[in-house]
């Protein structure tokens, strides 16, 4: 209520003028019906005290872009008659047609529409101050200058013209309007405008002139609209109402620089833009927790080089793979004639010119026939019971003792048949393959393979995560930047491998008519102390509080109301 009073001072004054001289009611008309100056500038409603000199103009009239109006409408009064459409009322015997209806300044008179409405008002059946019905003139725009987030949340009571919620700025937020063909179907301190709608449509729309964003008036209590909070960061969508104190702050996340953390920080519609920092935006980045600017994909699988794990597509890890780069080498890929080992068994196209003879080297030679080469000391298998240490002579085998079949290898079952001798059979058993970062370690034709990477990820911003093959997973403190929540903090860095505050934000605004704080989940609260600038008895507290921003202290310093001795406002 008090930040209505002050807000209206300039209108009480220019009221209390006329009222030395006709005694009108202090309350004055505001947002949303015809003030005093509307019907001033009608000529329907002359001025019994102007002399043709403008010498009686009103010294707060706003300038305006507004037509001259000059709809036809009730006998001419005086501006300050006791009882004259638009002048504050409290019951219908206050009116001379008898008609007190609300409007956002409170109670006004009004009149009933048989000889037309002045401008800004337009002729409906409504309820006067005792409950009776009666054509008479309203306001044309109930809502206008409210704040809104639809065009439904706006009415209006002028035949043929839509009121629409109309953007102000992205920044401020929308307000109510009130369709219109020119400036003259608009209050005075309104135009006629094309304006954008919260729906995106342009359509003309009786605008507030003299200011980016409407205030509060009764009417418009609790009502709320879209706003932005901007910086040089980005712009974050919040909300803002109108309450006893006026109309809010916008209210809602601060942008903030875009940093890794699941978030859309900065509030462009992008998660996380370049993680790894290497100018590529982490939703094209085929590694985008690894540093690679230069995005290499040897098997064009979408995952690049720098983190594949398997870099040639081969199914075989990188760690495992003795050419991790050529898809046609790999332990199981087919052994061919070509002088390359292809099943990384460390034997070059074995296998290919088998004469069936142990104790001669079958080499494979491209474009040509097999070459069987005899042996001498190589081990062989006599085809005796079981025996050890047979060895090859000059391309036939021979044998010493028996033979010992165990190979040592945890993949394979090894067994000695009195036919066959040592056998080495692979099985699919569980195994170890020495690589801490590996999962499911299993048997895969005679070799021990991991299936699966560990996943080292303990949800820690401040941590770096990494995995050793010897050591298994590693979570490292950081000190990288990061939000321990509290909002009364500042400078919040990881600490020891959480996050801490850098230390307390400093909500004094340095007005004297606030009381400060801070809420950890808000952060700071400057809210407008009525005893703090007026003192407990609403006289000469304050200190020199300037609540109302007209550069001087609002402390009436005494009784006398003259300025007094109000804690150094006065003489």
């Amino acid at each position: 209520m008090l930040y209505r009073l002050l807000g209206s001072l300039p209108v009480i004054l220019t009221s209390l003028i006329f009222l030395s001289f006709v005694g009108c009611a202090e309350q004055v008309p505001v947002a949303g019906a015809p003030t005093f100056g509307d019907l001033a500038n009608d000529p329907a409603f002359p001025n019994p005290f102007a002399d043709g000199d403008d010498s009686n103009a009103d010294p707060f009239e706003a300038p305006t872009s507004q037509d001259p109006k000059s709809e036809d409408g009730p006998p001419a009064v005086d501006l300050c008659t006791p009882g004259a459409i638009g002048c504050p009322c409290v019951s219908d015997g206050d009116c001379l047609d008898g008609l007190c209806i609300a409007d956002d300044s409170g109670f006004v008179c009004s009149a009933p529409c048989a000889e037309g409405c002045p401008s800004g008002w337009t002729c409906e059946e409504a309820l006067g101050q005792v409950g009776e019905k009666a054509f008479q003139c309203v306001p044309a725009f109930p809502d206008l200058c409210h704040p809104c987030t639809t065009s439904t949340d706006c009415s209006s009571t002028n035949a043929g013209f839509d009121a629409s919620c109309i953007v102000y700025s992205p920044t401020e937020g929308a307000f109510c309007g009130g369709g219109c063909a020119s400036d003259s179907d608009c209050p005075t301190g309104y135009g006629c405008i094309p304006s954008t709608t919260t729906e995106g449509v342009t359509a003309p729309q009786c605008r507030l002139l003299s200011a980016n964003v409407c205030p509060c008036g009764p009417l418009a209590l609790g009502k709320e609209t879209s706003c932005q909070i901007a910086n040089d960061v980005g712009a974050c969508a919040g909300s803002r109402f109108c309450d006893e104190g006026g109309l809010s702050s916008c209210e809602g996340v601060e942008p903030t620089a875009e940093f890794c953390d699941g978030f859309d920080n900065n509030c462009d519609g992008i998660v996380d833009e370049d993680c790894d920092q290497d100018g590529v935006e982490n939703h094209i980045d085929n590694c985008g927790q690894v540093f690679n600017p230069e995005q290499l994909d040897l098997d064009g699988d979408g995952l690049g080089d720098e983190c594949d794990e398997d870099d040639d597509n081969d199914s075989e890890m990188d760690l495992n793979d003795c050419s991790p780069l050529n898809p046609s080498i790999c332990t199981g890929c087919p052994e061919i004639c070509d002088g390359v080992d292809n099943n990384c068994d460390g034997s070059i196209d074995e296998g290919l010119c088998n004469d069936g003879n142990i104790c001669t080297q079958d080499v494979c030679v491209p474009g040509s026939a097999c070459s069987l080469i005899p042996l001498s000391g190589n081990n062989c298998d006599d085809g005796d019971v079981c025996t050890l240490e047979d060895f090859c002579l000059e391309g036939g085998c021979a044998s010493a003792v028996t033979v010992e079949c165990n190979d040592g290898d945890a993949c394979t079952v090894d067994s000695c048949h009195p036919i066959t001798g040592c056998s080495h059979l692979n099985a699919d058993l569980v195994c170890d393959d020495g690589n801490a970062c590996t999962l499911m370690d299993a048997c895969s034709n005679g070799t021990c393979t991991g299936y699966g990477a560990l996943e080292c990820v303990d949800g820690n911003l401040c941590t770096n995560d990494a995995c050793s093959p010897t050591a298994g997973c590693t979570f490292t403190n950081n000190s990288n930047g990061c939000s321990d929540g509290n909002a009364c903090t500042v400078n919040d860095h990881c600490q020891g491998g959480g996050c801490g505050g850098g230390g307390a934000k400093n909500c004094n605004d340095g007005n004297p008519c606030t009381a400060d704080s801070c809420s950890p989940l808000f952060g700071c609260q400057n809210i407008f102390d009525y005893f703090l600038c007026f003192g407990p008895e609403g006289g000469d507290g304050g200190d020199g509080c300037d609540a109302d921003g007209d550069g001087g202290c609002d402390g009436d310093g005494g009784e006398g109301g003259d300025g007094g001795d109000g804690d150094g406002c006065g003489p």
